[in-house]
């Protein structure tokens, strides 16, 4: 009789995983508070290692639109990130520090990345030499 019952939201308060509430009636409100505050808590002695970190954080830069990754290096050790190399832009080396910021097992990151200069504009050029005080021809 009670085999319709099994995996019934509710049901001893295993019902698929669903957070249920003392009626036995699902709140997903209640699924996710409960579902955040566990988020990132291993077992005990669990460590992501060096090795998974750089993939990740490689795989991440990579897969980003707004990164032109080409010119950064990346290296990881006791889960510390350190970023070198260059960008294109001030907003992409902030870009890159955020999105690693949320990666497991990242506990801090170095950026020692620099903006390379953006080359003037052929007009701008022109601009900056007819209004140059020393230039005679």
């Amino acid at each position: 009789e009670d085999s319709g019952r099994r995996g019934a939201v509710g049901y001893g308060g295993y019902g698929g995983g669903e957070a249920t509430n003392a009626l036995g009636t699902w709140n997903p409100r209640t699924q996710q508070t409960e579902q955040a505050q566990h988020r990132g808590k291993g077992p005990r002695g669990y460590r992501r290692s060096d090795e998974r970190v750089r993939e990740e954080v490689c795989d991440c830069l990579t897969e980003d639109p707004h990164i032109d990754a080409s010119n950064i290096d990346v290296a990881v050790k006791d889960g510390e990130v350190t970023l070198s190399g260059t960008v294109n832009s001030r907003d992409e080396k902030r870009h890159a520090e955020n999105i690693l910021e949320r990666l497991s097992g990242v506990k801090d990151i170095t950026n020692n990345l620099r903006v390379t200069a953006q080359p003037a504009s052929p007009q701008g050029t022109a601009d900056s030499n007819a209004k140059s005080p020393t230039s005679r021809h």
